[in-house]
């Protein structure tokens, strides 16, 4: 018998799902990992660098070389594509424009011959937890819209008017473009203009694109390639380039906005107490949610989402009415402004589910109130109640002083509109046409303009359209509307409402990019379809109850929204507005032949999503049909069985619904302005390198002789020492060939030898055994996992001779080690 030495070749594997950590703020910069940890040294790999202290302008070394297409996502995560480099194990280094490199040895990256391949799949889920691979990426000009395209000083461009497009790129290419901006004229003055847009998840870099022809961009216009979401066109020379005609950027586990939005209401469970002005709801960390019934009343609900079920919640501290709001505070829990005509708070912890008196507010809070932020954490209350009252809230001392007077009284129908100039536009209410203009760093207010209206009041709110500006629903029984432009602070006439507007009204923004205006009180049971892009309005869905005062809708974790009817009942609806948040995604198969039970798979995603992947192997390709999915943890083996060659990687998605800043996080009440908006896409790339690792096995006698001996005798055994000379620990495997002597062989048994039929053992303890049967010719026995590089051990081997013979010759029979 001989023994033959065996070489293996393992290789390890790396997924990546590149998804983007959300923003921070901190300084000095500190690198904790790095994804995927391996790559070519060719470069060219997109990795997802975590950490603390990033900041705008961070520049990025593995290894002395710098990456390009450097991204700074907030101050705990950077984006970069390597360079090209030697062999090894690199340090990962970061440097801040001000506070220098990164410090300390990391030797996170390695560089290394890899195999690679890059695929670039999507999957749009059209269909609810739809399975669909290797489909075309779309546009994301859902997201990337312009935010400031303003006329300034400075440059020196003619007088015309100018349009712009952006795009985004990424590692794989480049988006299609944009929305177009609205063209800016020049005159007089005015010589150049400013530019800002919206920043998209997984983008690299920013092409602007400009033309002087409204839809027309050939090259060359290409004016710059940008890091950042601004600029300040001066008259910069366009260069060689136009935007392309299709998407080329990579999109994997893209999930799209959804289907169609429902047209019918389904009955929801009614609230515990009479749900009147001013209800609105909290989203606790368990997902449920609190109900303040308001309507003059302290009574609460829990609404469970799962079991879509209402409990009694805990009492207000005080009654609530026309004017309570709540908002955020650091610590999670929630101040909660009663309103109605009083001063009195409750401070709401939504882990313990309990209420205790909050502090007094410096005048009495009334219709109208809100909240909103200032830079420095506190908070500047309108108290309403046609007045032009505030109050400052410090939330981490949790004390309240006098505000400043407002410009404008503020009543019903008031609330806040963001501007990105960090200022906030009030639209007062109470039957008015005021606004006013208020500054949250200086903390001082001024008029602003007239909406185009007669008047606002009850109902009234805003929508933020796509390309920046706000509809104002004016409310006040009345069916008109306007638009506010808040980076030139102007209003232009909005489109006429089918239906009147009253106490209640409210809007939800659905799948298609189009908001359902519920009308409230002058129109009870009936929507309205606002097209923000088109800039129209038609009838929408008629609803089973009438909407009035409190009403306000919540989205649910699966995307659908609970309707609160408010109008002193306890009714809710279901609305489904199309949304998705889940999906499957499936590759195609794939065949690297040389996985192996030690190659491991690892995966970026973005920090608020749920992502669980799985795997599956075989033999063939046709095999994967049959064989099961199993789950596998971040970083854990893909281990295949013998023979397994062909893998498939599934992943399960669920993004989460997104979140507003403070105060109106987790809070949902009628008169909000800033809408949630969806992240989409969600930019996931996906690229998997096999790295060839040394393997070797050797032992030290090559051939085990046993010489002529008797049938029905079990050998004494033999060994031999086996060496793993390779430079990563090794398992091994053996296995045996038939036993042959010219045109006979001599068949194997695990239980008892025969006629032509014999048994053979092993053991890695002594030649005494314990022993371990080998069952069958050609099949792999595991022998020892774990065997560190330049360990050995000792392998025993024995037979047991059959008991009679066809042929009186040497038979002979190979034993093979193998090293995975």
């Amino acid at each position: 018998m001989h023994f033959r030495r065996a070489i293996g070749l393992s290789l390890l594997s790396w997924v990546a799902l590149v998804a983007l950590p959300a923003a921070g703020a901190h300084a000095a910069p500190s690198v904790t990992s790095i994804l995927p940890s391996a790559g070519n040294t060719a470069g060219g790999t997109p990795v997802t660098i975590a950490g603390t202290g990033f900041l705008p302008g961070a520049t990025v070394k593995i290894g002395g070389v710098a990456c390009t297409q450097v991204k700074v996502l907030g101050t705990t995560g950077v984006v970069a594509v390597t360079g090209a480099n030697g062999a090894g194990v690199k340090r990962v280094s970061v440097f801040n424009p001000t506070a220098g490199d990164s410090s300390g040895m990391n030797d996170l990256y390695t560089y290394n011959s890899t195999t690679d391949f890059t695929k670039t799949i999507k999957s749009d889920f059209e269909t609810s937890g739809a399975t669909l691979t290797r489909l075309n990426t779309v546009a994301l000009d859902s997201t990337l819209h312009w935010t400031d395209w303003s006329p300034t000083t400075g440059g020196n461009m003619s007088a015309a008017t100018y349009y712009y497009v952006v795009t985004a790129t990424n590692a794989n290419g480049e988006t299609r473009k944009s929305a177009q901006s609205a063209g800016t004229a020049l005159s007089g003055g005015n010589n150049a203009i400013t530019l800002n847009w919206t920043a998209i998840p997984g983008a690299f870099q920013y092409k602007l694109y400009r033309s002087t022809t409204s839809g027309t961009y050939s090259s060359p216009c290409l004016i710059a390639t940008l890091d950042t979401t601004g600029y300040k066109d001066t008259s910069a020379s366009p260069s060689t380039g136009a935007p392309p005609a299709s998407n080329t950027a990579s999109g994997d586990m893209f999930l799209a906005y959804g289907t169609a939005p429902a047209t019918t209401f389904t009955a929801g469970p009614a609230t515990t107490g009479n749900a009147g002005g001013d209800a609105f709801s909290i989203q606790r960390p368990n997902g449920t949610f609190l109900i303040v019934h308001a309507g003059v009343a302290t009574t609460t609900s829990i609404y469970d989402p799962t079991p879509n079920t209402m409990s009694a919640g805990p009492a207000l501290s005080a009654n609530a009415g026309l004017g309570a709001h709540g908002l955020k505070r650091p610590d999670g829990t929630f101040l909660i402004v009663h309103g109605n005509t009083s001063t009195s708070t409750s401070i709401y912890d939504p882990v313990a589910n309990t209420m205790s008196a909050g502090p007094t507010l410096s005048a009495n809070a009334g219709a109208g109130a809100h909240a909103i932020e200032r830079p420095d954490g506190t908070f500047l209350i309108v108290l309403g109640g046609n007045s032009t009252s505030s109050s400052n809230y410090d939330p981490v001392a949790n004390t309240t002083s006098a505000g400043p007077n407002l410009a404008n009284t503020a009543g019903t129908g008031a609330h806040a509109i963001p501007r990105p100039d960090g200022k906030v536009l009030i639209v007062c209410g109470q039957k008015s046409t005021a606004t006013i203009v208020y500054d949250p760093s200086a903390n001082t207010s001024s008029a602003g303009p007239n909406i185009n209206g007669t008047t606002s009041g009850g109902g009234a709110h805003s929508i933020q359209r796509p390309d920046g500006k706000y509809l104002i629903v004016e409310g006040e029984k009345g069916s008109g509307t306007s638009i506010y432009n808040p980076v030139a602070n102007s209003m232009t006439a909005g489109p006429t409402l089918p239906n009147p507007v009253h106490n209640g009204a409210h809007s939800i923004m659905r799948a298609d990019g189009t908001f359902l205006i519920f009308c409230g009180q002058q129109t009870p049971a009936g929507t309205v379809v606002y097209d923000p892009v088109a800039n129209t309005v038609a009838n929408g869905p008629t609803l089973a109850n009438n909407v009035g005062s409190g009403g306000h809708s919540l989205q649910l974790p699966d995307g659908k929204y609970l309707l609160v009817y408010g109008n002193t009942t306890t009714n809710t609806a279901i609305y489904d507005a199309g949304w998705y948040r889940t999906g499957s995604y499936v590759s195609e198969n794939i065949h690297p032949s040389d996985i192996n039970w030690w190659n491991t798979i690892s995966w970026v995603r973005y920090v608020d999503d749920t992502l669980t992947v799985k795997i599956k192997t075989a033999g063939s390709s046709g095999g994967l049909a049959s064989a099961s999915w199993r789950d596998v943890t971040n970083g854990a083996g893909i281990n295949p069985g013998a023979g397994e060659s062909w893998l498939q990687i599934g992943a399960d998605h669920a993004r989460a619904i997104p979140k507003s800043s403070l105060p109106l996080e987790d809070v949902w009440m009628r008169s909000r302005a800033e809408f949630r908006t969806w992240p989409t896409p969600d930019i996931l790339s996906f690229t998997a390198n096999y790295t060839p690792t040394t393997l070797s096995v050797s032992p030290s006698k090559t051939t085990f002789a046993f010489g002529g001996q008797p049938l029905n005798t079990w050998l004494a055994a033999d060994s031999s020492t086996v060496t793993n000379d390779g430079s990563i620990a090794e398992t091994l495997y053996g296995k045996i060939s038939t036993f042959t002597s010219g045109g006979y062989t001599w068949s194997l048994s695990a239980s008892s030898n025969g006629a032509d039929q014999v048994r053979a053992q092993w053991s890695t303890t002594s030649a005494a055994g314990p022993w371990n049967d080998i069952t069958a010719y050609d099949n792999d026995f595991l022998i020892r996992t774990s065997l560190a590089a330049s360990a050995s051990i000792k392998f025993y081997f024995r037979m047991q001779t059959p008991t009679s013979t066809s042929a009186l010759t040497q038979y002979a029979s190979t034993l093979t080690v193998t090293a995975q």
